[in-house]
């Protein structure tokens, strides 16, 4: 009769405690950044207050809605847009083509397709106006 050197659960519960173990070596970084602005993890929505913390999200979100044709060549467009207090994005234009139609069109259309950010943070309210210059760019990987 074979015998099985490990179960099903023993892989399992040696699986999680790797998984474990690997969380809490990362651990201080994150207790370092939460305890730095005296949030914890549970209130990540607040973190979204900070002005830094609002760019980071305000560049991930429009990355991800940004599908640009493909190229064989490295080329950026550059646009600048108004955020309003409510997190509408509004006067959307191009100030530095990528002289590819195509190509631009995709980066104005990443703005409408994130549209509306979050509100603005605190401390973006307190400006007069929030513009942004934003750059697309496109690199070909080799």
């Amino acid at each position: 009769m074979d015998r099985k050197l490990f179960t099903t659960k023993d892989i399992v519960i040696v699986f999680l405690f790797l998984i474990l173990g690997y969380s809490l070596k990362f651990l201080p970084f994150f207790n370092k950044i939460f305890h730095k602005y005296n949030k914890t993890p549970s209130n990540y929505e607040e973190l979204i207050l900070n002005k830094d913390y609002y760019m980071l999200y305000m560049q991930k979100k429009l990355k991800s809605n940004w599908e640009p044709p493909k190229l064989t060549y490295n080329t950026k467009v550059k646009v600048e847009f108004q955020i309003l207090p409510d997190g509408n994005i509004i006067n959307q234009k191009i100030i530095e083509s990528s002289g590819n139609k195509d190509f631009d069109k995709a980066a104005l259309l990443a703005l409408r397709k994130s549209n509306p950010l979050r509100s603005l943070s605190e401390d973006l309210k307190k400006e007069k106006k929030v513009i942004i210059d934003f750059t697309f760019d496109y690199h070909v990987k080799k």
